[in-house]
Order: structure tokens, then sequence, then C-alpha cells
């Protein structure tokens, strides 16, 4: 970063940066990171908060496994730092369980929110089928649940895995997981929550193609359901243009993630909307989050796992979206304050 990290935190009346979305890996996939090793490259770049995805080889979906993830990041000294999402399935019990997880009286207040996949990536956790998805927000609205859920949007149909070419990293995902499979998914998200009336915030991660956000904003007009979104470092400052005329193979492949990097036209969109976030009605709505995903050794090499591990984009895109104009101010408010809004973690 050009400016200092501390100073900046200090000048902004902000404890820290928090980082909504982030895999922290660890037990089975130790070898990929420990949570330890996770947590000592965001506090590098300032962050002090974490929050924890469910998506692993042993799915965080029970009351046991919380129980786990909460004793293995006191172990390594970060749980004042920590807090989790509980994954959702299609089971009518492991959602009632899940929501009862969010007030429980030993340890409630380490869970963040519910995930839910509403397509493949990484883990088993995906809900592809859609009646299964709107049983999803029928039972969070009987369960009354008020939280976040948190949503990773690409409809399967629209994605198609043989499209991607581990010869041509640059370009190849992009055409195996396009816009359109964000676009579409979104939509059904928003439509299975107002039919449900979920009451809840529908809290959708990574936004990665640039139509999503007018989507969500022609959503909002009949106030029927509180949405907010994600945008990412990686979406933000990469395209497949820029990966190519930049990037060695092992450079993009370092940049394989879920849902894809995309062309530069939808990243200058996308970069558009940040620079003119301080003027628009979603800036409260909005935050920033890493989806730091490490997977060690195992990144370059079949089958070439999706996600990015790089928390040095975070300085990056501070430090340009300054050099075009942004205020600073505004990080305050996408890394700390909308994330304390968004959660709640005020209340």
């Amino acid at each position: 970063m050009v400016f200092d990290i501390a100073d900046f935190q200090r000048r902004y009346n902000i404890p820290y940066f928090i980082d909504p979305h982030v895999h922290m890996r660890d037990e089975e996939w130790s070898n990929k990171a420990e949570m330890i090793d996770v947590y000592t490259k965001g506090a590098e770049v300032g962050i002090g908060l974490f929050f924890d995805m469910p998506n692993l080889f042993n799915p965080v979906i029970t009351r046991e496994r919380v129980k786990d993830r909460i004793r293995r990041a006191d172990e390594q000294n970060i749980a004042e730092f920590y807090k989790l999402y509980v994954g959702l399935t299609a089971d009518v019990d492991q959602i009632r369980k899940a929501v009862a997880l969010t007030n429980d009286d030993e340890f409630g207040h380490h869970v963040i929110g519910l995930k839910l996949f509403a397509g493949e990536s990484t883990g088993d956790l995906a809900v592809i089928d859609e009646d299964e998805q709107l049983k999803i927000y029928q039972m969070l609205a009987a369960e009354d649940y008020r939280g976040v859920v948190a949503v990773h949007c690409e409809k399967q149909e629209f994605i198609d895995g043989y499209k991607f070419n581990f010869d041509n990293p640059w370009t190849s995902w992009a055409d195996a997981r396009p816009g359109k499979a964000e676009y579409e998914s979104v939509k059904d998200q928003i439509r299975f929550a107002k039919e449900s009336e979920f009451k809840g915030t529908l809290h959708i991660l990574h936004v990665s193609y640039a139509d999503t956000i007018g989507l969500i904003r022609e959503e909002l007009k009949d106030e029927k359901l509180n949405i907010t979104f994600e945008l990412t470092p990686h979406h933000l400052l990469y395209s497949t243009e820029n990966m190519r005329e930049n990037l060695s193979w092992e450079g993009a492949m370092s940049l394989k993630c879920n849902p894809s990097i995309k062309d530069e036209e939808n990243r200058k969109d996308l970069w558009d909307f940040l620079m003119n976030l301080p003027n628009d009605d979603l800036y409260k709505r909005v935050c920033i989050g890493t989806d730091y995903a490490p997977h060690g050794s195992d990144k370059l090499k079949p089958p070439y796992p999706s996600g990015v591990a790089d928390y040095s984009m975070y300085g990056t895109l501070i430090d340009n979206a300054i050099a075009d104009g942004l205020d600073e101010s505004v990080f305050a408010d996408l890394m700390y304050h909308n994330i304390v809004d968004i959660y709640g973690l005020n209340s």
C-alpha cells in the first residue's frame, strides 16, 4: 500500500478491516492452509476479523462442526478474530438446526450467517435443484430467520466445465463460467426469496458480472427484499484481456476462480460502479470481500482447483482507486462500516 494502514484505520476510527469472505481450510485440507496462515496473511494488510466459509472436505453444517471449527480457531489463538457461516442443504431438519445455531447460547456470537451454494464450487455443498432452493427460502421464512443468507450464485445449466482448456487459463475459464450463469442465478434467488416472503438479508457474494448490479438495483425498487452484495479485488482489478497481456500461465492459473474473471469491458463497468459509488443509492448495500481461497501447491496441478489467495490485491485495489480519484474514506465503509451494518454486528 502507498499509505500507512494503521494510520488510515486510526484516522477513520476503525479498529481493523473486516474480510467477510475467507476460506480458512485446515483439517483435511491443512496442506492448502491452516487457519493461522490465513489470519497471518490477512493481518499483514490490516484485517482483524475474518468470516470463514463452510465448504470444507467435511462441511460445516452441524452444531458439532461449528463447535469444532471454533475450537480449532481457539487452539491457534485467533478465536477473537474469527466468525463463520453455517452451510445450508436441502434437508429441512438441517435448515432448522442451522437457523438455531445463529442464536446458540454457547457460540452463536461466532456464527455470522448462513451460506447457500446455488451452483457447484469447491466442496460438496451445492444445491442445484431450483425446487430445493425455493424450499430453503421457505424454511428460512417459516423459521423467521432475520439474519444474512450469503449466496454463491451461478446457475448450473449455464456452466460448462468442458470449455476450460488448461493450455489457455487466460480466457477459457470465463467461457466455462459466463456472466449469464451468475445473472440468472441471482434472478432466481431474488424470486425465491420474494415468493417465500423471506425477512432476512439476501447477500450476493463475489459479484463478477456488471449486469448483475443493474438487476439488483431494479429488484430493490419494490422494497420487498433486503438485498446486499459483495465485490472482490480480483474481479475489479483483472480481466481476460489484461491477464493475457500481463500474466504467465502460472499467473493466469492462480486467478482461476468461481465465478470467473470476465472481459475488460465488464471489468471497466465494475470499476466505474466502484468509482461512482459515493453518489449511488446502493452505497450502503455494498462491501468488499476477498474470497481468499488457498490451495497451496495443488493450485497448479490437475484438476487446477479454483480460488484466489493473494491479499496484496487489497492494497492494490485501494491504491488504484485513490489514484483514479476515489476518496479513501469509501474504503472505511466498504471494508468495515458497511459490513458491520449488513451483518448486524452492532446489535
